[in-house]
């Protein structure tokens, strides 16, 4: 019996090497009747859930948005694409119109927001197809009066919000401590039951305008410590030291900005001129670059609407106006400037720089600001200055031209392919094939849509990666062009391949040209605010006797 029950285990255990053995293998490359779960990082928590949202409406159903709730024409619920919840509220102006608004009143119950002025924010989900067409005006109200905007409200202008807004989604956030009060005063944050939008298009439109609105909430501001301050002081105006206006200079001890006063410049009824004039003794460095380099001071201004529109800020480092500077046009600033002091915030990228190359960012030691009434004044008008300083800002994101992903509106010679192998941006670059027996290869992007760069032709730089097989059987010639007249001979900016060609090496290439350095077409020069062409061709010495692949990926244009 023991010699029977030790044959019979030895086969249950054949037998299960065996069934073993016979389990089917799954190999992902051949076995696709199953879907892997997603593999999901445990080690990077999730984003804190804001436990401050009060929701006002979800913008989730038509019942939410029925007889208490307004569009222009019926107001639509759709479930697909929302940004919370199970649906957004969408509506449309319509071919031919101009006008839009959404409108929440008599919300029951009404809300409490749980913020107060000081701590409380606005948040909703926006969706503007084409921000291009909107026009710089209308509102955003709360209110809780339950029907009336312009009661017991809190608003913004709208105008203010556009220049910040992209096509498609936008996670608006407003500080009640910016809106403006109605005369009756504020509403009740306790009892909140009425949100209205409206706005117009700049023109009547040609196709139907679908907007969108969702997830409106209330929330209380973030409170996180401030980053360090990393200021570079250029002149507190405490005191007169080294300071010229026209006249004697004053410092005011009270009202100030900062410090112990600030500096005061009177324009008075028989004169139209003021400026301010400071030489340092001793020279400054602003520890920035002229891409993140920002200039920052007080200004104060008695009343804008007496101010010409004309005069200037100089920063330099040669304690000379003319030479080695920055400087802006104050008819570009002025427009912006309330009545009052104003934080005035200057970009060095947005300046324009003397001839002779620009400041010494390390060694800067003289400020100017010159401007002019349009008339003499009726009374003395006292302008002040207060802070000056220098502040390093991060460069803005870059402008995407072409990320190289895709085929569409590309050109070369022969068919366009892209590699999804080898990038080095995305999801592929072009490539374009040198074939045997030839000479020549371009790429053509003509693009669908305008593209705003977002850059001067002094601060702006083109940037594309650029493949070379062999260096060594390219001819000295071709061109890279960028216009906005999707044509190479109009509106264009364009480099010349023979200077740049020698700075290549064998496999993938960073190109960088600045836009100053490129030659401008006689028509002007192109829109950088409406770009749509780029291309590029060249030559080999000879004709190829085997086919030479190159490649472009991820074309860009940044402040350099």
């Amino acid at each position: 019996m023991k010699s029977l029950k030790s044959i019979i285990a030895g086969v249950i255990i054949l037998m299960a090497f065996v069934i073993a053995g016979c389990t089917k293998e799954n190999y992902p490359s051949r076995d696709t009747s199953g879907i892997l779960p997603p593999v999901i990082d445990t080690t990077t928590p999730p984003p804190p859930v804001d436990t401050t949202l009060v929701m006002f409406d979800a913008c989730d159903a038509v019942g939410d948005w029925g007889s208490d709730w307004q569009t222009v024409g019926t107001p639509i619920v759709q479930t697909t694409g929302q940004k919370e919840g199970t649906g957004y509220i969408q509506g449309t102006i319509t071919t031919g119109n101009d006008f839009l608004q959404f409108i929440k009143q008599q919300r029951t119950p009404a809300l409490d927001t749980k913020t107060t002025v000081d701590n409380g924010q606005l948040t909703f989900w926006l969706n503007i197809p084409d921000v291009s067409k909107l026009k710089l005006d209308g509102q955003i109200q709360i209110s809780s009066s339950g029907t009336n905007p312009d009661s017991k409200r809190y608003g913004w202008d709208f105008a203010s919000i556009i220049p910040t807004l992209q096509n498609g989604w936008n996670h608006i956030t407003l500080d009640l401590s910016a809106a403006n009060v109605a005369g009756d005063g504020p509403a009740d944050l306790t009892a909140v039951n009425f949100f209205k939008m409206f706005f117009w298009t700049a023109d009547k439109t040609t196709a139907d305008f679908v907007c969108a609105i969702d997830g409106i909430q209330f929330k209380r501001k973030q409170t996180t410590t401030p980053p360090p301050d990393n200021s570079v002081e250029i002149d507190p105006a405490d005191a007169i030291d080294g300071w010229e206006t026209v006249g004697t200079p004053v410092i005011a001890t009270t009202g100030q900005k900062q410090g112990t006063g600030y500096l005061q410049g009177t324009i008075h009824p028989d004169n139209d001129f003021l400026q301010f004039i400071k030489t340092l003794a001793t020279n400054v460095d602003t520890k920035v670059t002229m891409t993140t380099g920002q200039l920052q001071f007080w200004f104060y201004v008695p009343d804008v609407s007496l101010m010409k529109l004309d005069g200037q800020i100089q920063f330099g480092s040669a304690k000379d106006p003319d030479k080695n500077r920055i400087g802006w046009g104050l008819a570009n600033i002025i427009p912006t400037l309330n009545n009052g002091w104003n934080l005035i915030k200057l970009n060095f990228a947005d300046a324009y720089v003397s001839g002779d190359g620009g400041p010494d960012l390390t060694a800067m030691n003289y400020f100017k600001m010159f401007f002019w009434l349009n008339n003499k004044p009726a009374a003395d008008q006292t302008f002040g200055i207060d802070d000056i300083k220098v502040v390093a800002v991060p460069p803005p994101p870059p402008v995407v031209i072409d990320n190289c992903d895709a085929a569409d509106g590309w050109e070369t010679v022969g068919t366009p392919v892209i590699a999804t192998a080898g990038q080095k941006e995305g999801a592929g670059y072009l490539q374009g094939t040198l074939k045997t027996g030839n000479d020549f290869l371009q790429f053509i992007k003509t693009l669908p849509t305008n593209v705003d760069t977002k850059v001067t032709i002094d601060n702006g730089q083109l940037q594309f990666w650029f493949f070379v097989p062999d260096v060594s059987i390219l001819k000295l010639d071709g061109q890279i062009q960028f216009s906005s007249a999707k044509d190479p001979d109009k509106n264009r900016v364009g480099w010349g391949l023979a200077n740049i060609i020698p700075t290549l090496n064998n496999g993938w290439n960073l190109v960088k040209l600045n836009l100053s350095d490129g030659y401008v077409s006689g028509d002007g020069g192109p829109d950088l605010t409406a770009m749509n062409y780029f291309k590029i061709f060249f030559w080999s010495t000879d004709k190829v006797a085997v086919d030479y692949t190159f490649g472009i990926d991820n074309i860009i244009i940044q402040r350099k």
